[in-house]
C-alpha cells in the first residue's frame, strides 16, 4: 500500500504541457504559421519603407510602421505561446487542491479544498505509461490524456521505488 499527499507546482504543469500540448504537430503548425506570417509582414514593411524613401509619401511610412508592428507581434507570439499556455493551465489546474493518492490493487485519488471534494478510483488498465522526472512520478491516463502526479518526497506510506515496482508489475511501462 502506498500513500502520497501532494500539490501541483509549476514544474508539474510545464512537464504535462510538454507531453500533451506543446510538442503536438498542430502546435508546431501554429508556430510555423505565425513565423511565416510575421516574416511576410516584415517583408511587406520593407517594401513600404523602400517606397517611402524613393517617393517621400507619408502614407508609405505609416503603412511600413503598421506592417512592422504586426510582423513583430506575430513573431513575438511564437515565443509567448508557451508562457500563455502555462498561465492558462495554472489557472485551470486547481493548483491549490491537496491531492491524496492511495495505491494498492487500484488507485484511489482524492482532491480536496475548502469548497470542493473530488474522489475517483482507477484500475491499472486506465494507465498508459509513467515518467520519473523532476523528482516526481507522472502517470499518464487514457482518460483525456490526464496525468496523476506523485512527488517523491510526499509519501506517507511506501516509496517511489515500491510504486515503480507496482506499476511495472501491472504492465505499465516507462514512457519516452
Amino acid at each position: 500500500m502506498i500513500e502520497n499527499n501532494t500539490k501541483l507546482n509549476r514544474k508539474d504543469i510545464e512537464f504535462i504541457l510538454n507531453k500533451t500540448v506543446i510538442n503536438k504537430p498542430r502546435t508546431i503548425f501554429y508556430r510555423l504559421f505565425l513565423l511565416f506570417s510575421g516574416m511576410y509582414f516584415l517583408f511587406v514593411c520593407g517594401r513600404y519603407l523602400t517606397a517611402f524613401v524613393s517617393l517621400k509619401k507619408t502614407n508609405y511610412l505609416l503603412g511600413g510602421v503598421i506592417f512592422f508592428i504586426i510582423g513583430a507581434l506575430l513573431i513575438y507570439f511564437i515565443f509567448g505561446l508557451k508562457k500563455y499556455l502555462m498561465y492558462v493551465s495554472m489557472k485551470k489546474s486547481n493548483m491549490d487542491l491537496e491531492r491524496y493518492y492511495k495505491i494498492g490493487k487500484s488507485v484511489f485519488v482524492s482532491m480536496k479544498s475548502d469548497d470542493m471534494n473530488i474522489e475517483n478510483t482507477f484500475n491499472f488498465n486506465a494507465f498508459v505509461c509513467y515518467y520519473h522526472v523532476n523528482e516526481s512520478i507522472y502517470i499518464k491516463t487514457k482518460i483525456n490524456n490526464s496525468f496523476i502526479v506523485l512527488h517523491d518526497d510526499k509519501y506517507s506510506k511506501g516509496s517511489y521505488e515500491e510504486l515503480i515496482k507496482i506499476l511495472e508489475n501491472n504492465n505499465i511501462c516507462l514512457g519516452k
